[in-house]
């Protein structure tokens, strides 16, 4: 059984000894606090509808205060468990499991400074909490206990897997064909004219059985499958039948020209982290029942999804721009093989163009022993260069000239709040990290930066990915102007969040400290704002998807492809409409629903600060829930996705009573809604769930 199945029954222990705990579950995505809520509905159904546990995925959930005859299981992303200790920090947190805790370890990597920020203020406000960690082949978990000062810890390993599992190395650039046996390559014979392209291999091998392939980045995954697309159509294989009926809701949920319609049809898929949750779902569920044959994916299938396959295939040694740590390899290919199906599977490794394998990588992965993977936390800076970089940064706030220079602008920040908590400085890990290795001019010269700054220290820990000099300046501006002036409408306009956007990113100087590809630009607000809107509003995907057509086609936009060329954007070609479509929805998720979200969420907080009555509205509420509309924001409390709870609202209206006054919403007639929602549709795994 894996790590997620070993916590879940933890926590099923846990609760059902009637104690009334409060349970911290940390998941590294979004789409993860879906995927562990509806497990938990569904294995703990008795004890919530008994109304003695409540599952919590967001503090705006807590907003009329905690109830404490009832115990709570808080199944949250670091960002929302942040915000749930800075909105509610007197509430008692008695256990904390880390999922993919290895994501503590990623180098340069801002958002395993933000896990294990939200872990150490956690246990700063529970210091008696008990603390859990899973992470898959770890040599040293005991690093984990360590990185928090936890000295009374029980380790446990196992090198045991779930099936048995055969690796190959495949390179079709030299004819090579081999298998790994002790940390060795043993070259196969008579196998070379077998398979004269990948393609070959992806559909000759394990004929008939589930296949995850693994492509790299977006880019590389679309190309991949629309040329295993063609392949199979060349052998004239037959469409599927049984997979009509999902193609249309693809086509209905996003566009009518999306690929993955297609593909679907031909029993193949491509997954990735942009991809709507009800369209994963969608994808993972008849994966694993046999619809989709063939898996085309990026790294997302790292983030804790649970979706084995009989055959993984690796066709790059490479995570992004960098490549794999032995850690993520052999979690992506332990997805080879499933549990009480078949009692083996297999891995190949496969070079077919130059890039994407060599012989540094073969060694470092596949002829790596999965079980002696020793990782350290992701701030222990063992190169003097970095620590350099770090203490420029902390001394003249530039990082002009610094690669990955975002990772080290939030950690400088992380130490310069640290040493303002001067009752807890002398406890603090990363504080004695540093001290420890003889960087104490790293420290003062953090404490002697910091010294000017007045914003609360509350509010300073919980917006760590916004810069102390981006927040300090928002601070001072917000204090010369009214209220009257700054606070934000229920019922925004385009015009008001153009207007109130250019606010936001001239007092946070947001061009100056966004950084990195992904940035926000100052010159993008008027298409901000129109994301914005039809999101804040409830607007579906395919109505923004529509929009943005309509936008490219009147305004002659250019669409860039994946290899950096750009042509005029043609809405008869699927390419361009899945590129469009592609980065529409990155938009939504990352430049609207996180980097936008988290400035306009601590807009508000310094309103409220600053104002203390009537700050206005909260956006970042309207953004983390899709809609202003409360019958909306409590159907996702229940724990259904913003897009079912758009679809329950739209269809079933006459089942769903608000009671304004007390803030609750009723479902009626739940049986008739789940009825009407046949097996295999969209919604179906949600609603029949959690009604």
């Amino acid at each position: 059984m894996g790590k997620s199945f070993v916590i879940n029954e933890y926590i099923k222990h846990i609760v059902f000894g009637n104690a009334k705990k409060n349970i911290v579950l940390i998941v590294p995505t979004r789409a993860l606090i879906s995927q562990s809520t509806l497990k938990l509905k569904n294995e703990l159904r008795d004890e919530i509808d008994g109304n003695q546990y409540k599952i919590v995925t967001t503090s705006y959930m807590l907003r009329g205060g905690i109830d404490h005859s009832k115990g709570y299981v808080f199944v949250l992303t670091p960002e929302r468990l942040v915000s749930l200790i800075s909105t509610c920090p007197d509430i008692i947190i008695d256990y904390i499991f880390v999922d993919e805790a290895q994501k503590l370890t990623i180098k340069n990597d801002t958002r395993s400074l933000v896990t294990y920020s939200a872990i150490e203020q956690t246990l700063n406000l529970n210091p008696n909490a008990k603390l859990f960690f899973s992470s898959p082949n770890l040599s040293n978990p005991e690093v984990f206990n360590d990185l928090f000062n936890r000295d009374h810890a029980k380790v446990y390993r196992s090198i045991e897997g779930a099936t048995a599992q055969n690796l190959y190395f495949i390179d079709l650039l030299n004819n090579k064909f081999s298998y790994v046996d002790k940390n060795k390559l043993i070259d196969i014979d008579n196998v070379n004219q077998t398979y004269t392209s990948v393609n070959d291999l992806i559909f000759q091998i394990n004929k008939g059985k589930s296949k995850i392939i693994y492509t790299g980045g977006i880019d590389n995954t679309l190309s991949r499958t629309r040329d295993f697309l063609r392949y199979i159509k060349k052998l004239q294989s037959n469409k599927k039948p049984q997979n009509f009926d999902l193609a249309s809701q693809v086509r209905e949920f996003v566009h009518t020209g999306y690929e993955l319609a297609e593909a679907i049809e031909y029993g193949v898929a491509f997954h990735f982290g942009n991809l709507p949750q009800a369209i994963r779902d969608l994808i993972e569920y008849n994966f694993k029942i046999g619809n989709i044959d063939y898996l085309f994916c990026t790294s997302t299938l790292l983030e804790g999804v649970n979706l084995p396959a009989r055959s993984v295939f690796i066709l790059t040694s490479k995570k992004g721009t960098r490549y794999f740590e032995p850690v993520d390899f052999w979690n992506l290919a332990g997805r080879a093989g499933r549990l009480a199906i078949e009692l083996a599977g297999d891995i190949f490794c496969v070079k077919d163009e130059s890039g994407t394998w060599n012989d540094k990588a073969v060694k470092n992965l596949i002829l790596s022993n999965k079980n002696e993977i020793e990782l350290t936390p992701s701030f222990y800076l063992n190169d003097s260069k970095r620590i350099k970089e770090l203490e420029q940064i902390i001394k003249t706030g530039s990082t002009e000239g610094i690669q990955n220079s975002e990772f080290l602008r939030t950690l400088s920040d992380m130490v310069r709040i640290d040493t303002l908590r001067t009752d807890k400085a002398n406890n603090l890990p990363l504080i004695n990290y540093f001290r420890n290795n003889g960087n104490n001019d790293i420290l003062h010269y953090a404490l002697k930066s910091i010294n000017n700054i007045n914003i609360p220290t509350h509010i300073l820990l919980a917006n760590s990915h916004i810069a102390i000099n981006s927040q300090h300046n928002a601070f001072n501006c917000i204090r010369n102007y009214s209220i009257d002036e700054l606070k934000l409408s229920w019922n925004p306009t385009n015009e008001e969040i153009k207007e109130k956007l250019a606010l936001i990113f001239n007092i946070y100087q947001i061009d100056k400290y966004s950084k990195g590809l992904n940035r926000l630009n100052f010159n993008s607000i008027p298409y901000y704002a129109v994301i914005l809107t039809k999101w804040m509003h409830g607007n579906t995907l395919s109505e923004i998807i529509s929009d943005a057509i309509v936008y490219y086609i009147s305004n002659r936009k250019n669409i860039y492809l994946s290899d950096k060329t750009q042509e005029p954007f043609d809405q008869n070609n699927s390419i361009h409409i899945t590129k469009l479509v592609n980065d529409t929805i990155k938009d939504i998720e990352l430049k609207i629903g996180y980097q936008l979200q988290n400035y306009i969420s601590h807009y508000c907080q310094l309103l409220s600060l600053v104002f203390e009555n009537n700050p206005g509205a909260n956006w970042s509420q309207f953004i983390e829930f899709g809609s202003n509309d409360p019958i909306v924001w409590q159907l996702q409390f229940m724990g259904f996705s913003r897009h079912c709870a758009i679809f329950l609202k739209k269809n079933f209206p006459k089942h769903l009573k608000y009671d304004q006054e007390n803030n609750q919403l009723y479902i009626l007639n739940r049986a008739e809604i789940k009825s009407k929602v046949k097996q295999n549709k969209l919604y179906w795994l949600e609603i029949q769930a959690l009604l």
